[in-house]
């Protein structure tokens, strides 16, 4: 039995892929393990490499929970992926809105506090004067 072409070929571009990832899956596994709450430094590619930026990015956009770049759907890790997004509750740290009626009300409070001191101290000064 001879090999043909047409049987080494699909063998060959398997370990193609499987050894030469894609710039847009390197991306989406940083970003994936990021969403899973992974550690930067688990980066699976040689520093100094176009991979290594890649899933480095990648980790970063997960990490700030933004959109993803590449489109995710295209990806039989689908459900999982969804999973995690939809996980994800907690904001990151830099990443909390301000509200600005809370703001409204400290203000207010600090206004009121302030008079009333004023206020106090004005009269011990009346009393001062009058005694």
């Amino acid at each position: 039995m001879t090999t043909t072409y047409a049987d080494v070929l699909p063998e060959v571009r398997l370990q193609f892929n499987i050894n030469n990832p894609s710039i847009d899956e390197t991306w989406t596994e940083g970003y994936d393990l990021a969403i899973a709450e992974g550690d930067e430094s688990d980066n699976p590619y040689q520093e100094g490499t176009k991979a290594f930026a890649y899933w480095n990015e990648g980790w970063w956009a997960g990490f700030y929970a933004e959109k993803p770049l590449f489109d995710l759907a295209a990806t039989p890790d689908n459900e999982i992926r969804r999973e995690m997004l939809s996980s994800q509750a907690k904001p990151a740290a830099n990443d909390v809105a301000w509200n600005a009626s809370v703001t409204k009300k400290w203000a207010v409070r600090v206004v009121k506090i302030s008079s009333v001191i004023a206020l106090a101290l004005a009269a011990v000064e009346l009393v001062d004067l009058a005694a």
